[in-house]
């Protein structure tokens, strides 16, 4: 299975630092499965659980 490369998570980490309102959602698709992950301030976080977003919320 695809897995976010570690540079990745890095710029991940380092844009999600510092934001303490931000919950930045980073889905992918491959092979018809898909991963979702979910990071905040502090790093990844638990996706199995709903978060709400604002309107302005990039897609």
């Amino acid at each position: 299975m695809f897995e976010i490369s570690d540079e990745t998570v890095r710029l991940i980490n380092k844009t999600c630092s510092g934001k303490k309102n931000l919950k930045l959602t980073v889905g992918y698709l491959t092979d018809n499965q898909y991963v979702i992950k979910i990071y905040n301030e502090s790093g990844e976080i638990d996706s199995s659980k709903k978060y709400h977003y604002e309107i302005g919320s990039i897609t």
